[in-house]
């Protein structure tokens, strides 16, 4: 048995010496008929490969031009290896070897993608429980704001305000969830926003608009979850109302009674330091204010709000409207203020007069010494 090879060349396939085509019939004991035969259904066999080729290479044409008009591979990393495949079209074995180049690419890709995938996976987890941790401090917050809300009401400590909050500990697994969910939910309209490529700082404005305290503490605990109530002083008792009815049923000097008492609870919350081991816990604050009581002087209202004020240690400066004799019992210092002309030009001047308090002292200017910064430190440690 002899091995032949025969050169393609003459059925119009390009000579390669590299790549010879061997067959196994001994041609030696052919005679020109069968010869004949033989060679002219290789011609056939030939002319049908190459037809087959065409319609591969159109086949191929086709799917590679559709990838191209294909949205999810309109991107630099699909683009050019497609490019560079039609441009390879020609050849299979240059089109076998893109295909294996791009795979391993691919695949290098995708080990980095898995990397960063994991990266970003560990932050959303950081990400959560840092939210997570951030709404349950602002819930235990919430909740201390009620401390010190307390006034005394016909010679009786009563408690003012009155807020309730979920249990945390009890429903914690669900809060967490739901802090996944809005984060999930904040991610992917942002990346919508980013690739619709709105302008005027959509994203920004999305982020600003959507990501604030109040969202974030309603979409995981529920504000309306939270029971807000107040104790309603009335001329001869009192009782405990929620927060809707405070609001929309009280006459206007319970209103005003009802404000004093959440700006005061505020005050207190907001000047509580307890981290501050040196810090006075209930500081000293200032309100200042013009007429506050207009049309209130009943005792039962004007009382109570007083001695919450003094509760939280703060201070009342009222400018005006405190001519009630029960109101200025309250004061412990009145002022009168009048405006006089002075002596030339048309300047004025405010003259005041201490009308009801202890008498004090005044500290003249000239008493007081000013010592270096450091100095003054360096006495205190």
């Amino acid at each position: 048995m002899h091995t032949a090879r025969i050169s393609l060349a003459q059925y119009g396939a390009p000579e390669q010496t590299h790549n010879l085509v061997s067959f196994t019939e001994d041609f030696s004991q052919f005679n020109s008929r069968q010869l004949a035969t033989f060679a002219s259904n290789l011609s056939t066999a030939l002319s049908t490969a190459q037809k087959e080729t065409q319609s591969c290479k159109g086949q191929l044409y086709q799917m590679l031009n559709k990838l191209l008009t294909n949205d999810s591979f309109d991107n630099r990393i699909f683009r050019k290896p497609i490019d560079r495949m039609i441009g390879s079209i020609e050849s299979a074995e240059r089109v076998t070897d893109e295909i294996s180049q791009i795979l391993t690419v691919y695949e290098r890709k995708l080990e980095l993608l898995e990397v960063d995938l994991k990266i970003i996976d560990e932050d959303r987890k950081r990400h959560i429980d840092d939210l997570t941790d951030y709404v349950h401090e602002l819930h235990t917050q919430l909740g201390k704001i009620d401390k010190n809300a307390l006034a005394e009401v016909r010679g009786k400590s009563t408690r003012m305000l009155y807020i309730t909050l979920a249990d945390w500990d009890k429903d914690e697994a669900i809060y967490r969830r739901r802090v996944e969910d809005y984060l999930d939910y904040l991610t992917k309209e942002g990346l919508r926003i980013i690739k619709l490529n709105i302008e005027n700082n959509g994203l920004s404005k999305f982020i600003g608009t959507m990501f604030t305290l109040a969202n974030l503490y309603d979409k995981v605990v529920g504000i309306s979850n939270a029971s807000i109530k107040l104790y309603k002083v009335e001329e001869n008792g009192g009782k405990i109302q929620p927060w809707r009815d405070a609001a929309s049923k009280n006459s206007g000097a319970e209103s005003f009674l009802n404000a004093g008492i959440i700006l005061f609870a505020l005050m207190n919350y907001l000047h509580h330091d307890e981290a501050d081991v040196f810090a006075d816990k209930n500081s000293g604050k200032v309100l200042l204010m013009d007429n506050p009581f207009a049309n209130t002087t009943a005792p039962h209202i004007v009382n109570p709000f007083f001695s919450m004020a003094a509760r939280n240690n703060i201070q009342i400066f009222s400018v005006t409207g405190v001519r009630e004799p029960h109101i200025q019992e309250l004061f412990d210092n009145i002022y009168e203020a009048k405006i006089i002309k002075a002596n030339k030009g048309k300047l004025e001047l405010l003259e005041a007069t201490h009308v009801v308090g202890d008498d004090f002292e005044t500290i003249d200017p000239l008493k007081f010494d000013i010592v270096d910064e450091g100095e003054q430190m360096s006495m205190l440690f």
